[in-house]
């Protein structure tokens, strides 16, 4: 019977290592999404306040919201 133990080993050691790089992979990308959507957030809360102190004024918010004709 050949003796395969090593290649056995070397098996183990390739699955567990692209096992790995697969929940990094994951994190990294969790990471990543969780950094964009607090970016977001923060990019909406400051147009809320933005549009809140110009809501003052209705003749600059309907100079913003109108659709250019063609």
């Amino acid at each position: 019977m050949p003796d395969t133990l090593d290649y056995m080993i070397l098996g183990y050691i390739v699955a567990f290592t692209l096992l790995g790089l697969l929940i990094g992979s994951i994190v990294w990308r969790y990471r990543s999404c969780a950094k964009t959507e607090a970016l977001l957030d923060q990019l909406e809360a400051s147009e809320q306040t933005s549009a809140a102190s110009t809501s003052s004024s209705p003749a600059s918010s309907t100079a913003t919201n109108a659709v250019p004709s063609r």
